[in-house]
């Protein structure tokens, strides 16, 4: 039986990147959660976004403009 491909929406993958690098929450419980059935998939999503856990200094930045948007 041909398997079929699973295409997932961009705020699906963004949320669950961003879950992933702002919570201690693994890549396997990410993808549990999320119901993302392949095991490479947060990894690709991640490098395709350009993104990478942050720094305290990012964090620090987030919350600034994240206040400034209120």
């Amino acid at each position: 039986m041909k398997r079929g491909v699973n295409y997932y929406s961009d705020e699906l993958k963004a949320q669950a990147v961003f879950e992933y690098l702002n919570t201690n929450l693994s890549s396997r419980e990410i993808e549990k959660k999320f119901g993302i059935k392949g095991h490479c998939c947060l990894g690709n999503w991640i490098r395709k976004f350009g993104l990478s856990k942050p720094t305290s200094k990012d964090l620090i930045s987030f919350k600034i403009m994240a206040k400034e948007k209120t």
